[in-house]
């Protein structure tokens, strides 16, 4: 997943995780605002319901007609509300309820809470057994009316003192309803608040966790871009350390030999001795070869430099006997033996046909041209081998060898060992460029006067 996708997943999560939290807080406010709403009307409803007794009992004890229409009064409290909960119940109008909670004295403020309470909570277990407890009590102030009806019909002593025993019983059962009422409210309030606490706590988490994970993918990312522009950094700095030493190295090395000519032909002018000419004659045309061999080797570097591998299908085995061949009718390479040991299955591989000519051409021309005359056997052995995954090609030979010294910087750009021998500098450097072209390594185990072993480790192409 991209940096940019991801940036995209984090800001979607924060502002899901973000909006959930705002609704849940909402909906705990409504929630909380409910059941205040509740408790504020079942305040009313049993200032109403105890009114309405205790004018109920001074109208038993006196007969005052006055105390009978307080009674009455103070009874449509609670009863008004009775109907808005059977309105609400039976899924009537909102206004039929809003109407009945207005004339029970409800705070118009509050009735809506009450409503969306019933309508989103009326099958919630505590919510139910309140709505129970409130149609309990309706039972019982229906059931004393009643009786209270009878007795103001017909002033009848026992029935009095019936009613009375009934008004003193009602008043504490009613006293309990509510009580449960107001508990089962609460109960649930704290039920929803610790569910949407939980909720709040999870989706602060989730909000916290995808805010840091954005974080460290912003760190990671300027880390990686840190990394990145000084890694960039570092290629400029060595390509201009590289370009400032090839352009010293290449004016210098184009100027020398141009001199050393300059000079000789001054000499030859100067020279009536045929043999001094011929000699200086002999000079000139190793300058001119050397000259010659220099810009091939750099002509060579620049076709090179900026090319990626081709891989296809090539002869290895010819490549190396062709390399051998080319280099052996030299007079001074002829007492050099060659030896060339790979499986059948290697013969053919799939590669960079001109980057493996450059390595094993520039490799076995070094070992024919540093090899020791001064050993009665001489010898350059070409070893191939893989494994599951490389091409390992390993040439050795018993010449003058390198001290351990330069084993590094043999691969540098102009670096000469022997200014006696032909060398440019760039051999190994050209060398060393193929090979990390193709994805390999290249090794160098040499012992100065016993000889060196180059292994050339290759990633296998399909």
């Amino acid at each position: 997943m991209t940096f940019k996708a991801q940036s995209r997943l984090v800001v979607f999560l924060v502002s899901l995780t973000s909006l959930i939290l705002i609704l849940f807080n909402i909906y705990s406010s409504r929630i909380k605002s409910g059941v205040r709403s509740y408790i504020n009307g079942e305040s009313a409803y049993s200032k109403g319901q105890k009114d309405a007794l205790l004018n109920l009992s001074y109208y038993l004890n006196t007969q005052d007609i006055s105390y009978w229409n307080r009674y009455k009064e103070s009874l449509k409290v609670p009863m008004s509300d009775n109907l808005a909960r059977h309105a609400m119940v039976n899924n009537e109008p909102d206004s039929v309820a809003f109407n009945h909670f207005i004339n029970g004295k409800v705070h118009p403020s509050d009735i809506d809470n009450i409503m969306w309470m019933f309508k989103n909570f009326k099958n919630v277990k505590e919510f139910k057994e309140a709505v129970d407890l409130w149609a309990k009590s309706e039972i019982v102030l229906i059931d004393i009316n009643r009786d209270a009806e009878r007795f103001k019909q017909s002033i009848d002593i026992k029935l009095k003192e019936q009613l009375s025993l009934k008004i003193s019983i009602s008043n504490t059962k009613l006293t309990e309803l509510e009580t449960n009422f107001s508990k089962n409210l609460s109960n649930l309030a704290r039920k929803i608040e610790k569910l949407l606490n939980w909720v709040n706590a999870l989706v602060t988490i989730i909000m916290i966790g995808s805010l840091s994970a954005y974080l460290m993918l912003v760190i990671a990312k300027l880390y990686k871009s840190k990394g990145e522009l000084k890694e960039s950094y570092d290629k400029v700095f060595d390509l201009n350390l590289e370009l400032d030493t090839f352009v010293y190295s290449l004016s210098h090395d184009l100027r020398a030999p141009l001199t050393s000519l300059q000079g000789l032909v001054k000499f030859s002018s100067l020279e009536t001795d045929i043999k001094s000419i011929k000699e200086n004659m002999g000079l000139m045309d190793k300058l001119l070869d050397k000259q010659d061999v220099f810009i091939k080797d750099v002509i060579s570097l620049l076709q090179r430099r900026n090319l990626s591998p081709q891989p296809k299908k090539m002869n290895l085995k010819e490549l190396i006997e062709d390399a051998f061949s080319l280099n052996r009718h030299n007079a001074d390479n002829k007492q050099v033996r060659t030896e060339l040991q790979m499986p059948n299955n290697l013969e053919e591989i799939n590669s960079d046909i001109v980057f493996i000519k450059i390595i094993i051409n520039n490799l076995i021309s070094n070992a024919f041209k540093y090899s020791d005359a001064t050993k009665e056997y001489q010898f350059i052995k070409v070893r191939v081998k893989s494994d599951d995954n490389n091409l390992v090609i390993k040439i050795e030979d018993n010449g003058i060898g390198i001290s351990e010294e330069y084993h590094q910087k043999v691969f540098d750009m102009f670096y000469i060992l022997d200014s006696r021998k032909r060398g440019t500098g760039l051999g190994l450097y050209i060398i060393k460029q193929s090979v990390d072209k193709l994805g390999g390594t290249i090794a160098l185990d040499s012992i100065l006067g016993v000889g060196s072993k180059f292994t050339i480790t290759l990633p296998k192409f399909n």
